[in-house]
């Protein structure tokens, strides 16, 4: 599988393509694979994380001078490797960094409402926690005894910004296809590998599946550990070592995309292991 590196000489997972290798994703995905049991995602996301408590997006960009340093999308990568070390510390240092970089909202409020914002640098607010972020802040942060780190104003979320796991269905409906629909299907599976029941996380979990039934991904939030899920997988986890694109996580794309063919291989491990595990 494709790897990269970071100026330690970490060797960590990574797309590749004819010019070389692309990281400017790669939390998610390694938050992902850890979450499936892949050590080396694990140890990817542990390595994004500054000394001062910011994540970024690969090992090999933490301390850049880049101004697309995170987002939310990558934060899900965060939750997932939560859900899957239990790193109590990593998560002090996170929120005591976020805790100390706000502005106010709306800006131009008469009563002050506190923006949290998870990067140095951050000019379109990308790294803006919300409603989806607060929800696992919380989570993990009582799960894992360091709830007292959480900003007091940000305890009470769904007042904030409203109810993230009540728009998961509507989300599954409208987003559109490809890596918005993956998206709400990673909080489906970081939910469900967290025991956490809830029939609303069911039904965005049957409306992924119903919408791309090839997407082994979609289809085995919704069915688990299926001989369709496992025949999908072994009919696109069919890789050429000799190939040149090693591009995609393939999940996350439109079946016309056909992005299996450019699979970068690491999405293949990740469905392997939550079918063996």
């Amino acid at each position: 599988m494709p790897v990269a590196g970071d100026t330690n000489g970490y060797a960590f997972p990574a797309k590749r393509h004819p010019g070389g290798y692309d990281d400017g994703d790669m939390s998610i995905f390694g938050g992902l694979l850890c979450l499936s049991g892949e050590a080396e995602g694990c140890e990817l996301v542990r390595r994004a994380q500054s000394r001062n408590g910011q994540f970024w997006r690969s090992p090999a960009r933490a301390d850049s001078k880049t101004d697309d340093q995170f987002s939310g999308d990558q934060f899900k990568g965060l939750a997932a490797y939560w859900a899957g070390t239990g790193d109590s510390d990593s998560l002090e240092k996170y929120l005591d960094s976020v805790s100390a970089k706000w502005t106010p909202y709306p800006s131009k409020a008469t009563n002050i409402v506190k923006m949290y914002n998870g990067c140095t640098d951050d000019p379109g607010g990308k790294c803006n926690i919300i409603d989806e972020e607060w929800r696992w802040l919380n989570i993990f942060a009582a799960k894992l005894g360091v709830d007292a780190h959480v900003p007091t104003d940000a305890k009470d979320y769904a007042a904030k910004f409203g109810d993230p796991v009540g728009m998961l269905p509507w989300k599954a409906i409208i987003n559109k296809l490809g890596y918005r629909s993956h998206l709400v299907g990673v909080e489906i599976y970081i939910s469900k590998k967290l025991g956490i029941a809830d029939p609303r996380l069911d039904a965005a979990a049957e409306i992924l599946a119903g919408r791309q039934p090839d997407n082994p991904f979609f289809l085995y939030l919704a069915r688990g550990k299926d001989a369709r899920v496992a025949d999908l997988v072994r009919k696109k986890c069919v890789i050429d070592p000799a190939k040149q694109k090693w591009t995609q996580w393939s999940w996350e794309r439109t079946e016309s995309d056909h992005a299996w063919m450019d699979s970068m291989g690491w999405d293949c491990i990740f469905m392997i292991n939550n079918l063996l595990n």
